[in-house]
């Protein structure tokens, strides 16, 4: 089978996106079908093209038996709705001509989100073809923003709506990675057997724990004989990150905890002033380490915060990818959460689950967490629980369904 899959990150860029893309891509490779990636120029999240590839307006890569087909696009950091929506129309528009100029002939295109342009880059891929086309919804844009009220103008609002309604009666298959966009997506008129569920996943290989590896980074950061509590991932406006410096600053005078942030994003800058305005030095600010580091980060940690802003469209349908990067690895999790992100946490019986934006809970959930440790059983416990999200099972599955697919279509 030729699968072409057009995203918009891929590695070096970190995030969830290029995670779930060069992983399902990388186990397709591995198991004889020929796989193309149409993707941009590395530069997320800070807009800054890497150096390898800066000057270029195109390029052709291996990466693990997937070619990579990188095109230029206008580099913008994640700092505004505006920058971002600029970034992601650039991709579309340079996905759409010289990407699919470039592209070898494929049995099936996948378009993914973040991002609804790119869903309309893979229709233009199906121009004087049969191909079918998979839209991947990860994200529910623009309707996240919309309930969020990001964007407020009615023109505006039933343009993307449309164009959204547009993109899912389109699609030959829709993907998406929870069970509540699912049930979202065929609540606007879309036939259930045409939405599947595929989650994200991990690589329970890759956060397997490595002898050693937690005292080594303890040791690096500072953080020995430290409770350390760490958020990893974008410091962006859907987390609200600032509830945790309300957190370290009720804990400021407890010797014993210390506050680990990793990662970057359109937050950053501002919570790092914030921290040193208020003397926060129970606060430590990594910045974005690449993702090899990630699994010595959780295993530094002694507790591990997932959240999400208070809002309850943006709380009880989305699951946190790193949910199971982190019970994959074993570490207990605190999570800001609700709906089926919840579920996997409570299910998991690592973790806890307080109301987001609830600070005298997050607070409280800290100190007892920090009182009550954690036994091994109880981490392997975690580790069997999240079992069901191995990213390989989950590549299998969506091969079978591709699979599927293209014999449908070659009938």
């Amino acid at each position: 089978m030729r699968i072409r899959y057009l995203s918009q990150y891929y590695p070096p860029e970190p995030g969830a996106p290029a995670a779930r893309v060069s992983g399902l891509s990388r186990f397709w490779a591995a198991h004889g079908h020929s796989v193309q990636v149409v993707t941009g120029m590395p530069n997320h999240p800070d807009g800054v093209v890497r150096e390898d590839w800066r000057g270029l307006w195109k390029s052709r890569e291996q990466d693990q038996g997937v070619e990579i087909l990188r095109n230029w696009l206008l580099a913008m950091p994640n700092k505004s709705m505006a920058q971002r929506l600029i970034g992601q129309g650039s991709y579309a528009v340079s996905a759409s001509t010289l990407g699919r100029v470039r592209s070898a002939k494929a049995d099936v295109v996948i378009a993914t989100s973040p991002s609804i342009f790119t869903g309309w880059a893979g229709l233009t891929h199906r121009i004087g073809s049969k191909v079918p086309i998979v839209l991947e919804v990860r994200d529910l844009w623009p309707q996240l923003f919309i309930e969020m009220g990001m964007i407020t103008n009615p023109v505006a609002i039933a343009l993307a709506s449309r164009m959204e309604k547009k993109l899912y009666t389109s699609a030959d298959l829709i993907v998406t990675v929870t069970n509540r966009f699912k049930d979202i997506i065929v609540g606007r008129g879309i036939p259930e057997d045409r939405v599947v569920v595929i989650h994200n996943g991990f690589d329970p290989d890759h956060f397997a724990e490595v002898p050693g590896e937690r005292d080594e980074v303890r040791a690096r950061w500072g953080l020995q004989d430290k409770y350390v509590v760490s958020y990893v991932g974008t410091h962006g406006l859907l987390h609200r990150l600032d509830f945790l410096l309300d957190v370290a600053e009720r804990l400021k005078d407890d010797p014993r905890f210390q506050i680990f942030f990793v990662g970057d994003g359109a937050e950053r800058a501002k919570l790092v002033a914030e921290a040193e305005s208020r003397g926060l030095g129970n606060v430590t600010f990594a910045g974005l380490l690449p993702y090899s580091e990630i699994r010595g980060i959780y295993a530094a940690s002694d507790l591990c915060y997932v959240p999400l802003r208070p809002h309850p469209f943006l709380f009880e349908n989305f699951v946190p990818s790193k949910i199971f990067e982190i019970l994959g690895a074993g570490r207990p999790i605190l999570g800001a959460v609700g709906g089926e992100a919840a579920e996997v946490i409570e299910e998991s019986g690592l973790g806890r689950v307080v109301q987001p934006g609830d600070v005298d809970a997050i607070t409280a959930a800290v100190r007892d967490m920090a009182d009550h440790p954690y036994d091994e059983a109880a981490r392997q416990k975690a580790r069997d629980s999240v079992s069901r999200f191995r990213r390989n099972d989950l590549a299998t599955r969506y091969m079978d369904h591709l699979q599927e697919l293209v014999e449908e279509t070659s009938r």
